[in-house]
This record gives structure tokens, sequence and C-alpha cells, in this order.
């Protein structure tokens, strides 16, 4: 955990490394950080598995929502963390709300 936050702090600052070279350590650490997490925490698990199961409607249309249509709303939290979880939120409820109208029209029944 500690060696994660210096590596990312030292991207932030660009000290011993560039950002570019920074990144690859980095996302090691977190992977890391998150196989970890998943292991010792059975509340971390659920909460992994809720939004993998999600994720792909998130990635579909995250970018409609923060960049396309409500660009102001998302950005006025100002602090990148809040705006990461407002956004993950929303994209949450869209996709449960998309996920439920394919349950009400039988999408798993076409194949």
């Amino acid at each position: 955990m500690i060696l994660t936050i210096a590596v990312a702090w030292y991207r932030q600052n660009g000290w011993l490394f560039d950002s570019t070279r920074a990144d690859a350590f980095f996302a090691i650490l977190l992977i890391l950080w998150t196989t970890e997490l998943v292991v010792f925490s059975s509340v971390a698990k659920k909460a992994f598995e809720f939004v993998g199961i999600h994720s792909f409607n998130i990635f579909l249309f995250h970018t409609f929502i923060y960049y396309y249509y409500f660009p102001d709303f998302i950005y006025s939290f100002k602090y990148p963390v809040l705006i990461f979880a407002v956004l993950l939120g929303i994209c949450l409820v869209i996709s449960a709300g998309i996920e439920k109208f394919k349950k009400v029209i039988g999408f798993d029944k076409l194949i």
C-alpha cells in the first residue's frame, strides 16, 4: 500500500521517472493491491463483483454522461475522486436500469 502511494505521488510530481514510465509500475501495484484486498475482504469482493457485472454497460455509456450530456454537473464536484464516485454511481444506476429492461424484454432468451 505504501509503495503504491509512493509511486502515485512520484507520478504526479515527476520525480525519479516521468509519468509514462511510472504508469506500468503504478498499474502493477494497483492490481496487486486490489487482488490482496479481494482475498482478505468479502465486502470488497462483493463490491468488485457488482461493479464487474455492470462494467460493460459502464464502458459503453460513461463518455456520453461525462462528456456529451452532463459535463457541467459531473465536473461541478471539482475533486477527481468525488467526480469519479458520482460518475460511477450514475453509471451503476443507469446500468441497473438497462439490466432490468433486458430482463423485461427477455434479452437472455434471444439466443
